[in-house]
């Protein structure tokens, strides 16, 4: 699976280019800011990407739609949990945003499977941060947008954000039963087996019941 990773926009959020090495298909995670550069990138990548998969809509990570689509292909299909729609939280500069594309927007829940070529895409629904916050997992990749980050995990004082949802979400994708190379929405990546061992979040997660 090849995944370019950029951080974009003013709180260094992680875009990421996504393509299945056998059909050459791709797929652009969170685009928060920047969009020009990242269709330049997804120009010169030798892939085709034909859609948008957002782990959630806050401003910091779909801002850059305009631009991408404008630069890309303006008709490029958007993925988001309904919870999610039109925007995730109100001051955050998400409710205009996707509403303008609202004749392109698809949604997707808990067990759906999004197709990337030969490759499948599999929807985690993982409230806490935002009531429709998803991770995306395929082959050995778990895109995790601001649900789980290394040794920490997405605000929950946010007015839409709920912490008991975000302990409930914790747990689920610590109950996983594979390894996963971790993809979060900020900071550096990790494995999903380093944070059950270290991150005090998801450790407390799991011995909830």
């Amino acid at each position: 699976m090849f995944v370019y990773a950029m951080t974009v926009g003013p709180v260094a959020t992680n875009c990421y280019l996504l393509g299945d090495e056998r059909t050459r298909t791709g797929a652009i995670i969170d685009p928060g800011a920047n969009g020009k550069e990242i269709a330049e990138i997804a120009k010169q990548s030798g892939y085709q990407f034909d859609k948008v998969l957002l782990t959630h809509s806050h401003f910091d990570h779909i801002t850059g739609l305009g631009e991408l689509l404008r630069n890309l292909n303006p008709d490029l299909p958007i993925y988001v949990h309904k919870s999610d729609y039109p925007g995730a939280e109100a001051g955050f500069g998400s409710e205009a945003a996707l509403d303008q594309y609202e004749k392109q927007i698809h949604f997707y829940d808990a067990g759906d499977v999004v197709p990337l070529g030969e490759a499948k895409i599999t929807v985690f629904h993982t409230p806490g941060h935002t009531p429709g916050g998803v991770c995306l997992q395929v082959e050995d990749c778990l895109f995790t947008g601001d649900t789980l980050f290394c040794n920490s995990c997405g605000r929950t004082d946010l007015p839409s954000s709920n912490p008991m949802d975000m302990m409930a979400s914790l747990r689920q994708l610590g109950q996983l039963k594979e390894d996963y190379i971790v993809y979060p929405g900020h900071d550096q990546f990790t494995t999903l087996e380093q944070e059950r061992q270290v991150n005090p979040f998801m450790r407390y997660a799991m011995q909830q019941n």
